[in-house]
C-alpha cells in the first residue's frame, strides 16, 4: 500500500486544509454580516468572472475567486429585508450540514446507512 496521494486528492492536504477553514470563514462572515450587505446586489458581468485562467489552477486561487467574485452577486435573498420570495434566508448550521452532505456524498436511492436515516427522520 502506498501513502502517495490519487490525482484527484489535493497535493498538499495541510495547504487545502487551511484553503478551506479560510473559505468556510469567508461564508460565515457574510452570513454574520448579511445585514450589512446590500439587499440587491451590484450588477455584475458574471461571464467574464467566470471565464476559465487556463485550467489547472490552485484549490487557492479557485476558492478566492469564488469568494472575491461570486459571492458578492448572490440574489440578496439572505439579506434580511428581502422580501422578494418566500424562502428561508438559509442559516449557519446549513454551512455544516451542507459541508457534511458533500462529504458523505450519500446515494440515498438504497442501501441502509446513515444519510438514509436522516432523511427518514426529517420526513417524518
Amino acid at each position: 500500500m502506498t501513502t502517495e496521494g490519487h490525482r484527484l486528492d489535493p497535493p498538499d492536504w495541510p495547504a487545502f486544509r487551511t484553503e478551506m477553514h479560510d473559505l468556510l470563514d469567508a461564508c460565515l462572515d457574510r452570513l454574520e454580516n448579511a445585514r450589512d450587505l446590500p439587499w440587491l446586489p451590484p450588477a455584475a458581468d458574471m461571464a467574464v468572472r467566470l471565464t476559465p485562467d487556463g485550467g489547472g489552477a490552485p484549490s487557492g486561487r479557485v476558492f478566492g475567486r469564488i469568494r472575491d467574485q461570486i459571492m458578492p452577486y448572490a440574489t440578496g435573498n439572505t439579506h434580511p429585508r428581502f422580501w422578494g420570495w418566500v424562502h428561508g434566508t438559509g442559516l449557519p448550521v446549513g454551512v455544516a450540514a451542507e459541508m457534511v452532505a458533500a462529504t458523505m456524498n450519500s446515494n440515498l436511492g438504497g442501501r441502509d446507512h446513515g444519510a438514509n436515516a436522516v432523511e427518514r427522520a426529517v420526513l417524518d
